[in-house]
């Protein structure tokens, strides 16, 4: 939902350039016509919005189980602000101290 509406504000004038932080992120942003740049040539991150895999009621998440750690570690690491979104199916069934997950060693 958050990268169709950065879409609709493109087509409204705004200009940016993004990274995806998962293939599936870059190949939305590609079709609904939002201008992707590399990580390569990004000098500063001024916000990056990600979603959850996992959450709680308590702001208790989990990120990275998608298969795309490292690339949304990087973006995340060296942005000004970091906006998490959360959805209803995120906040239903295993909480994040039930979850089974890799650990980035």
């Amino acid at each position: 939902m958050s990268i169709r509406r950065i879409a609709e504000w493109v087509k409204e004038g705004l200009s940016i350039g993004a990274a995806a932080s998962s293939k599936h992120s870059e190949d939305l942003a590609w079709n609904w016509g939002i201008p992707l740049v590399s990580f390569c040539e990004i000098k500063e991150i001024d916000v990056t919005i990600d979603g959850a895999d996992v959450a709680d009621g308590e702001a208790k998440l989990i990120k990275g189980c998608g298969g795309a750690l490292l690339r949304e570690k990087v973006p995340a690491h060296h942005s000004r602000r970091m906006i998490v979104i959360v959805d209803k199916s995120k906040l239903e069934g295993v909480t994040p101290s039930q979850y089974r997950y890799s650990a980035d060693v």
